[in-house]
């Protein structure tokens, strides 16, 4: 009973899940959400959809000193480009070990954005 404790915390707190893996330091020049997005995807498997016309609209300059988890660079890019992050589940193939798969990762525009606010980091609209 006692080693199946054991074996049970180690796999919830082992860093295996997708969203726990470290990754980086990484650094990306002024780019559009939608271009920022896809080139985190490709070379670091950190996947986030963004609405329309924020994608394309938004400019941001990002980087990393460290590195982090895939979560934490997919919050870090939340707040720089000042966006809500999202995150759902699929519990169909989650364990223990690995846990739940992120089945979405979105970034939420505000539903009322000022008309004066800066979008991004670069402050283009």
């Amino acid at each position: 009973m006692l080693v199946g404790s054991v074996v049970l915390v180690v796999a919830v707190l082992l860093p295996l899940k997708h969203l726990d893996r470290k990754v980086g330091p990484m650094s990306y020049e002024n780019a559009s959400l939608e271009d920022l997005t896809r080139k985190l995807s490709r070379d670091w498997g950190i996947y986030a959809l963004v609405d329309d016309p924020w994608s394309t609209n938004v400019q941001l300059s990002f980087s990393t000193d460290r590195s982090l988890t895939r979560r934490e660079v997919l919050e870090k890019l939340a707040r720089d480009s000042q966006l809500t992050l999202r995150i759902g589940y699929s519990g169909t193939a989650a364990t223990l070990l690995f846990g739940a798969d992120p089945s979405y990762t979105r970034l939420i525009p505000p539903e009322n954005p000022p008309a004066s606010a800066p979008l991004g980091a670069g402050g283009s609209r």
